[in-house]
C-alpha cells in the first residue's frame, strides 16, 4: 500500500507542476480565460489529494483486524 500512495503523490506532484507551467505559458501569451481555467484546476488538485488521502486512510483502518 505504501508504494501505491507513493506514486499517487509523485503523479500529482508532476501534474501540479505541469498545471503551473502552464498557467504561466497562458500568462506568457495573454490568454487570460485559459489562465483561470488553469488556476481552478491547480485549486481543485490539492484538495482532491486530500479528500483521496483521507480516504484511502479509512480504507485502511476498516481493514485492520480487531482485537479483543
Amino acid at each position: 500500500m505504501v508504494l501505491g500512495d507513493v506514486a499517487q503523490a509523485i503523479g500529482f506532484a508532476l501534474l501540479f507542476s505541469v498545471l503551473v507551467v502552464s498557467s504561466l505559458t497562458t500568462l506568457y501569451l495573454r490568454h487570460f480565460w485559459l489562465f483561470g481555467v488553469v488556476i481552478c484546476f491547480n485549486i481543485f488538485l490539492p484538495a482532491r489529494l486530500r479528500m483521496t488521502r483521507q480516504t484511502l486512510a479509512r480504507n485502511r483502518e476498516r481493514r485492520l483486524p480487531l482485537s479483543i
